[in-house]
C-alpha cells in the first residue's frame, strides 16, 4: 500500500482492472484473482522491492543482496531492484511469505479489497517513506499514515449487512 501510495498512477491502473473485471456490485474473491494478471504482477514486484537494501535483522547487520531465509529457487540478484516495471516477474524467485502449501492465503486478495473498497491518498505532499525498521517481518521505519475514502462498493456491503451508516473520509 505504501508503494502504490507513491505510484498514483499505477494504483489508478489497478482500480481501472478491479472495476472492469469485477465491477461495482460485489466484492473481489479468492477466485476473482487469476483473472487479475496487473494485481498480481503488483503483488510480485512488490515482494521483489522488499529486500533491496542493506537492513538489521535480530540486531545482526545485512547487506543488500543477502539471503536469509534460503530457498534455492528464491536466490537471485535483482537488477535495479527499487524500481517498478509493471511487467510480470519470475514468481518462483520469490518466497516473501512462504511459498507452495504454506504461502499466505490472503496476501492478493486484501490488497484487491483495500483498493476495490477505498480510495486512497497519502498525507501531505511528501511521498510515503519506504524505509524498513529493525526486526522481523521487516516493519516500517516511519509508520503508514494515509487518507481514505470509502467507494459506493464499501456503502453497498454495509448496506447488505445490516450497518446503515454511511462512512466518509477518514485518516488511518
Amino acid at each position: 500500500m505504501s508503494l502504490l501510495l507513491n505510484l498514483p498512477h499505477i494504483l489508478k491502473k489497478v482500480r481501472e482492472e478491479l472495476e472492469t473485471k469485477i465491477g461495482h456490485d460485489r466484492l473481489v474473491v479468492e477466485e476473482d484473482l487469476s483473472n487479475l494478471p496487473y494485481l498480481h504482477n503488483i503483488i510480485l514486484e512488490t515482494f521483489r522491492l522488499l529486500s533491496s537494501s542493506d537492513c538489521r535483522v535480530g540486531g545482526y547487520d545485512i547487506p543488500s543482496g543477502t539471503l536469509v531465509f534460503v530457498n534455492a529457487r528464491a536466490t537471485y540478484l535483482w537488477e535495479d531492484a527499487t524500481s517498478f516495471k509493471g511487467a510480470e516477474v519470475e514468481a518462483q524467485r520469490l518466497m516473501p511469505f512462504g511459498t507452495m502449501r504454506r504461502l499466505c492465503p490472503g496476501v492478493g486478495r486484501a490488497l484487491a479489497a483495500m483498493v476495490q473498497c477505498f480510495e486512497w491518498e497519502r498525507v501531505g505532499l511528501v511521498e510515503v517513506d519506504l524505509g524498513e525498521g529493525d526486526g522481523l517481518p521487516m516493519p516500517k521505519l516511519v509508520p503508514l499514515r494515509a487518507m481514505c475514502r470509502p467507494m459506493e462498493i464499501m456503502n453497498k456491503f454495509l448496506a447488505v449487512n445490516g450497518i446503515k451508516k454511511d462512512i466518509g473520509a477518514t485518516q488511518t
